[in-house]
């Protein structure tokens, strides 16, 4: 189990002996014990608790086929798990409809969009002042379309006039508070004067929406002397799982260290027991947890981000334990009385930090987001958007 296929050989199910084998490579790290829960920091609750042992039990019941594939080394997860540029609504809007909030595209009148678009070739074209000229009729034609405000900071972001782009910002801002780029472009501006302490706030804004959002990484690069620093959240959702058939599933790791192993073992189980958590599977008898298995199977269709986060939350909790418990047990151990190798890994120290400040389910969401469900983001809720600009604030982007 804890070998390493080559990509598309298709591993059987593990037989009775293998699974001996590969509990005795992670026996050592076995979560028999509660010696250390990481989340008890946070006053989270406890999660469910599954050993190595009990999740390759598990995958042997399943009778599921499965592989664990680990990139290689020049292939890393952190290019795989980019945000790409692109944004799915382009203009975001959140629209109330009875009690569910629905995200879609905002659209400015008629003239207004007519008028956007034929500013928007001036613009590409270099021509800034038929570029405002336009953005502003379309202002005037309609007066909330904050997207024109917007573009009209850009022209005068493009003409060194940072005063007039930063009132247009903020207009657009204060019509649309939930555009991520805005608050980037804002940022820059702020950056432009030589006020860092207004784009590091305009900054953590921009990834509270929209994690990892290529454009302030790329702004904080092309400012060396801004002292800010962002952390790399991405190394939060490492993982990648692949259905290639009704049976067959592919988990993607980042090495075969003991915790990812056991990540991604439990992942594998998650998929292959019929779409349902590891802590259904003592607490119900055949007919409901076939019953379970359909209705997760229904909500992981509806809901693939919260499917996502509740499958993070628990096997990340598992290999974090595994990773403590076997950093704790090398650390504890008297000098050459233990030999047992240990490589610190900072995607778990990120995330004990997260446990440690109280950000665990923030940081598993900033991890899926930023990977996969970046405009789940906008529909999690005031407060909890709140909580998540507090994680950016506290463990994403700081002052140096």
């Amino acid at each position: 189990m804890t070998s390493s296929p080559t990509a598309g050989e298709r591993r059987r199910p593990a037989s009775p002996c293998r699974i001996a084998r590969a509990v005795s490579v992670l026996a050592f790290f076995t979560l028999a014990a509660f010696a250390l829960d990481p989340l008890q920091a946070a006053d989270e609750p406890e999660l469910p608790w599954r050993s190595s042992a009990q999740i390759l039990a598990l995958l042997e019941k399943s009778k599921i086929e499965y592989r664990i594939e680990l990139p290689k080394a020049d292939d890393g997860f952190l290019s795989q798990l980019r945000e790409p540029p692109g944004d799915v609504t382009g203009r975001p809007q959140l629209i109330a409809s009875g009690d569910t909030v629905d995200l879609t595209t905002w659209v400015c009148n008629d003239e207004a969009e007519a008028l956007l678009s034929d500013a928007e070739v001036a613009f590409g074209n270099g021509d800034m002042e038929a570029a405002q000229s336009g953005y502003r009729n379309a202002v005037r034609s309609d007066a909330d379309c904050y997207i024109a405000h917007s573009h009209l900071g850009d022209t005068f972001l493009r003409t060194d006039n940072e005063t007039m782009a930063l009132a247009h910002y903020s207009r657009a801002i204060e019509l649309n508070p939930i555009d991520h780029k805005t608050y980037a472009y804002r940022g820059h501006a702020h950056l432009r004067n030589g006020d860092a302490d207004l784009a590091l706030a305009d900054f953590q804004q921009a990834l509270a929406l929209r994690p990892h959002y290529w454009l302030v990484e790329a702004l904080l690069e092309n400012y060396p002397g801004a002292p800010l620093q962002m952390a790399d959240a991405r190394l939060l959702a490492p993982i990648r799982l692949t259905r290639t058939g009704r049976r067959v599933i592919e988990v993607e790791i980042f090495d075969d260290s003991p915790p990812w192993i056991a990540y991604g073992l439990c992942a594998a189980a998650w998929q292959g027991e019929g779409l349902a958590p590891l802590s259904e599977e003592g607490a119900l008898a055949k007919r409901e947890l076939r019953k379970s298995r359909r209705t997760r199977a229904k909500e992981r269709d509806e809901e693939g981000a919260r499917f996502e986060l509740e499958l993070e939350r628990e096997c990340m909790a598992i290999a974090l334990q595994v990773y403590v418990d076997g950093r704790d047990s090398v650390e504890g151990s008297e000098s050459g009385e233990d030999s047992r190798p240990f490589t610190a890994d900072p995607a778990f120290e990120a995330l004990e930090r997260a446990v440690q400040s109280g950000f665990f389910d923030e940081a598993l969401l900033y991890g899926v987001a930023s990977q996969r469900f970046a405009q789940a983001m906008l529909l999690i809720g005031e407060t909890a958007r709140e909580r998540m600009l507090d994680f950016v604030e506290e463990l994403i982007l700081t002052v140096r």
